[in-house]
């Protein structure tokens, strides 16, 4: 039980931690955007400083980059997908309206594991939900109109939750693959979506 507890307080702690790295990935990508570099250019600079990092640390591990086969491909396609459609929402948009709309992922993600996974909603989940729509109401102007995204980075950040979402399922349905090679998967995947962009 003591384990269990320990896991849980590990894994909140993980979340929080995230959230707070989600919340100040903005700030490089200004950055970069200061510096003269524009649009989707922003991205494909920032992921591509990731892969030059991983790609050392990764080639002593092809075998394991290999077997992760397609699986890894998928869920790192997800991934990576939903980093760099977010990294291209805070670019094409306010910070603010990225970020919330990259915070309906709790929405998105409590539907497919009840679809996916069979797992039931509980009670904070539709409070989660229920903020999670509350706090979208008030940052896209209920007040205004309907609160629809207004423009396409506003989009891009809705789209970033739903592929983040897809790539949470896929992680808890698959959990065999390193953090190294998905990491590495990911930032292949989110260079590769900033460059088509």
């Amino acid at each position: 039980m003591i384990r269990r507890i320990e896991t849980e307080t590990l894994a909140k702690l993980a979340c929080a931690y995230s959230g707070v790295a989600w919340g100040l990935f903005w700030f490089p990508l200004r950055w970069l955007q200061e510096a003269g570099i524009n649009g989707a250019w922003i991205g494909v600079v920032f992921f591509a400083f990731q892969l030059v990092c991983v790609v050392p640390l990764v080639i002593t591990r092809l075998d394991k980059l290999k077997s992760g086969g397609r699986g890894l491909i998928i869920t790192a396609f997800f991934a990576g997908g939903s980093i760099a459609l977010y990294a291209l929402a805070v670019v094409y948009t306010e910070v603010i309206r990225a970020i919330l709309l990259y915070y309906l992922t709790p929405i998105w993600s409590t539907l497919l594991a009840r679809w996916i996974l069979k797992e039931p909603i509980t009670p904070l989940r539709w409070i989660a939900i229920s903020l999670a729509f509350s706090g979208m109401l008030v940052i896209l102007g209920i007040d205004i109109g309907v609160p629809w995204p207004r423009n396409f980075g506003d989009w891009l950040g809705l789209a970033s939750g739903i592929m983040w979402a897809v790539a949470a399922v896929r992680l808890h349905i698959d959990r065999s693959n390193h953090p190294l090679e998905l990491s590495f998967g990911f930032f292949v995947w989110g260079f590769v979506f900033c460059l088509v962009f």
